[in-house]
């Protein structure tokens, strides 16, 4: 099962964003400009890998799929989170996942035992229930703003591909002109989301 990374804020401000520009094509930077709980390259590699994997936005063009154009209706964004919930999770998940008198770790050790997830991936998937769960009893997604009670992604102590858009090389001008310029390509090349700063030593 997908460990689903992302919090309810990005989930909220992503779909208001689309539902109010539906013909935006989704890129990082597109999630960095207008999405405020969402800071890092990585955090918005991941909000649009979810996209992807939810069939939201195509893996081509970026932009809402049919399925994703119901989900950023009002309309129909209910019956989307209905459908979501089938797909994610496993067989007999929403009666349990669903249940007030079950803790949220109780909850986790469901999705470990049936799935196999690390405990870390449960816990997120448990949470994320609940946003879709929400959804499809017809709550629609906050638009008044960030909830100050649920953490930003970019407060994930598990976001691995932090990248702060900014990178300083340091290299050594001993170094042969003909190496350097080698050197100097791949840097640009491979360096292409962030700010690239490189200095000399003698």
């Amino acid at each position: 099962m997908l460990a689903i990374m992302i919090s309810k804020n990005a989930w909220n401000e992503m779909w208001a964003l689309l539902n109010a520009q539906p013909s935006l094509t989704v890129t990082e930077d597109a999630i960095l400009e207008q999405i405020r709980s969402v800071s890092s390259i990585g955090t918005a590699r991941k909000c649009i890998s979810l996209l992807r994997t939810f069939g939201l936005i195509s893996t081509t063009s970026g932009k809402l799929t049919h399925l994703g154009k119901r989900w950023a209706s009002e309309e129909t964004y209910p019956s989307v989170c209905k459908e979501l919930i089938r797909k994610q999770y496993p067989a007999g998940a929403e009666p349990v996942l669903g249940r007030s008198d079950l803790t949220r770790t109780e909850k986790a050790q469901w999705l470990m035992d049936h799935t196999g997830m690390q405990q870390a991936g449960a816990e997120k998937n448990v949470t994320f229930f609940s946003v879709l769960s929400e959804g499809a009893a017809g709550t629609l997604p906050n638009l008044g703003g960030i909830d100050a009670a649920e953490p930003n992604v970019r407060d994930d102590p598990e976001d691995e591909c932090r990248d702060p858009r900014s990178v300083t090389v340091t290299i050594s001008s001993q170094i042969p002109p003909e190496e350097m310029a080698s050197i100097l390509t791949v840097l640009s090349s491979s360096i292409t989301k962030s700010n690239l700063t490189i200095s000399f030593t003698a």
